[in-house]
């Protein structure tokens, strides 16, 4: 098992210099690996960070920013994997991998009383399954074939209070929601690599036969 986590504190010394904006990073990572038995192994791999933004009080610097006393952005993103490594034979393996991603961007403006009275959040997961089965031909030749499935699903939302302006007109409040359906698409993979160059420190690869074919839906 591997675990690691980190804050910044730059956000620290902004307070200590009285700045109205202290940003703030944390970010953190993990894996697991356990062995089923000596011819499967499953591991799982984690991540997750947040970078924040907030600010309390007017300054002239600050009123660039927005017109509201406070404000706070956050911009987030985690991603999980499940990876399972199967033996088919001395020279033949599988691997099925299970993953989910995520990426968002939230913003909140408002008052000490009412943070939340305008803001915008942005935010796309991603949802895939892959199958892959190789076969080593030889010492320098091996054939994967394999099939994906994943899907998009996005979303956008704002919203804003309502206001009045110096001619005494109204503007109601407001909540625009966009939300697509989850668009999917399926993938078919056969390849045949060619040679491959060891005097590299990652191995290159040339493709003899590379076959892909995809489906979409939206």
């Amino acid at each position: 098992m591997v675990f690691s986590a980190r804050r910044g504190f730059f956000d620290v010394i902004t307070t200590i210099m009285n700045r109205p904006a202290s940003p703030e990073y944390y970010d953190a990572v993990g894996k697991i690996t356990y062995d089923l038995d000596p011819d499967n192994r499953i591991s799982v791999v984690g991540f997750y960070y947040l970078d924040r933004i907030s600010r309390t009080g007017d300054t002239p610097e600050s009123k660039t920013m927005s017109k509201y006393p406070y404000m706070k952005r956050d911009d987030y993103g985690s991603a999980l994997g499940v990876n399972w490594r199967s033996l088919i034979s001395s020279n033949a393996y599988t691997l099925t991998t299970f993953s989910f991603s995520g990426n968002g961007w939230t913003t909140q403006q408002g008052t000490e009383t009412n943070p939340t009275m305008a803001g915008e959040e942005i935010r796309e997961n991603v949802y895939a399954i892959k199958n892959e089965t190789v076969v080593q031909l030889s010492g320098s030749h091996e054939v994967k074939g394999g099939v994906q499935l994943f899907g998009v699903d996005p979303r956008h939302e704002t919203w804003s209070p309502a206001d009045t302006t110096r001619r005494g007109e109204i503007i109601p409040a407001s909540s625009v929601v966009f939300r697509p359906s989850m668009s999917t698409k399926l993938d078919y993979l056969f390849k045949i690599p060619g040679n491959r160059y060891p005097a590299f420190q990652s191995p290159v690869e040339s493709d003899l036969i590379a076959i892909r074919l995809r489906m979409n839906r939206h």
